[in-house]
């Protein structure tokens, strides 16, 4: 592999303090095609009963959170389910992480809301960071959990965004 400039980025990781995790997903589709993102994440919603989420644009795509909590393997397994999920983050966060990461910077912004009503437990410390961050207004109400922190990773990336050592 050519040699490609390495950067050091920030995210938000899944992982909650009772060790569940929120979802969160990658989706590298251009954003000319929302519908089909949208579209596969309602059948994600339903099949998996997932409650709301929150779709925003990035540089190359989408980024996906909801508030709530399932195992490590639920997550995965609904990440599979998506048709357009991005395969090395999905494979970089079940088998070397344990956790899913998401970056965060000025280029992500949100778009859109996929509501969907769930008895889940929800992460309060995603809710806290999605409103603090990006201006969201999500309510507390009695299906949140009483967490109010929650990990941030720095971790590497190329230029290319190969991770290296993760080829």
């Amino acid at each position: 592999m050519e040699d490609a400039k390495l950067y050091m980025k920030t995210g938000i990781c899944s992982l909650c303090s009772d060790e569940k995790h929120i979802p969160m997903f990658d989706i590298d589709l251009s954003i000319g095609k929302m519908d089909q993102v949208i579209t596969d994440l309602k059948k994600m919603q339903k099949k998996h009963k997932s409650g709301d989420l929150y779709l925003f644009t990035t540089k190359n795509g989408f980024h996906i959170y909801g508030l709530d909590k399932f195992t490590l393997s639920e997550i995965n397994r609904m990440y599979y389910s998506l048709d357009h999920g991005d395969k090395a983050h999905r494979r970089i966060a079940f088998y070397y992480r344990k956790h899913y990461v998401l970056r965060i910077g000025s280029d992500i912004s949100f778009t859109y809301k996929l509501k969907q009503q769930t008895s889940r437990e929800k992460s309060n410390a995603h809710r806290i960071f999605l409103n603090k961050y990006f201006g969201l207004k999500i309510p507390e109400t009695e299906l949140f959990d009483q967490s109010t922190s929650m990990l941030i990773e720095n971790y590497p990336q190329r230029s290319k965004g190969h991770i290296p050592g993760v080829e």
